[in-house]
């Protein structure tokens, strides 16, 4: 299920974000306006980041987690406006 979050600019804009499959075991993609993306982060469930990636190094709006051990995690996806978009995955 999307996570639907308001931009904290300004207030006004909505953005919704995607990631699927979801449960996941290899890769994941991302649903979303990639020209707006800056980076994105995965968070384990103690909120430890485990990756960080810049939109530019994502191929094909992919990515890899096969290194990840399974769990839940937290992807956060950083807006070039500064916001702040965020799905929960489970890893397989």
């Amino acid at each position: 299920m999307p996570f639907d979050t308001t931009d904290f600019n300004n207030g006004m804009n909505e953005f919704e974000i995607s990631v699927y499959p979801n449960p996941a075991n290899d890769a994941v993609k991302i649903a979303m306006d990639w020209s707006k993306i800056e980076k994105v982060t995965i968070s384990n469930f103690s909120g430890v980041v485990v990756k960080t990636i810049a939109a530019d190094q994502v191929f094909e709006k992919e990515i890899d987690i096969s290194d990840l051990p399974a769990g839940l995690y937290l992807i956060k996806v950083k807006l070039q406006n500064g916001s702040v978009v965020a799905e929960m995955l489970v890893k397989q």
